[in-house]
């Protein structure tokens, strides 16, 4: 049996539904990635890590919420994508937010091929 994922925009996490205190663990986690590879002070990672946690916290809702359409939810994810990318680009500066962007892409690419080796078929969604 195959399955069918649908991805697009950045990142394939935004789908995973975790418990508050997982999901935040991970977000620490990935804040502190970004932190170490950007060479960001730690008042940056801060704001990197509440942005972090909104953008989780505004993905779960969407999860919980079973009554909305796939183009509906859709359209929300790119809205919270959208406005995440927007308050990370406004905290970091124009060559950590290229670094971070390059980081996103790579890290996109990775998951891609580990879903290809695993016959999983990827339909890409349109990131406009």
């Amino acid at each position: 049996m195959k399955h069918v994922y649908y991805i697009g925009l950045i990142i394939v996490l935004l789908f995973v539904h975790a418990t508050a205190d997982a999901q935040t663990s991970r977000d620490s986690i990935s804040v502190r990635k970004i932190q170490k590879q950007l060479h960001l002070p730690d008042a940056t990672a801060r704001l990197l890590l509440t942005i972090e946690q909104e953008r989780s916290q505004r993905v779960d809702s969407l999860n919980k919420n079973k009554s909305v359409s796939i183009t509906d939810r859709r359209t929300a994810l790119q809205g919270i994508v959208h406005s995440y990318h927007d308050h990370v680009q406004a905290i970091l500066t124009p060559d950590q937010w290229a670094q971070y962007v390059e980081m996103e892409k790579a890290a996109r690419e990775k998951l891609l091929l580990k879903m290809k080796e695993k016959k999983i078929i990827v339909k890409e969604l349109d990131t406009n």
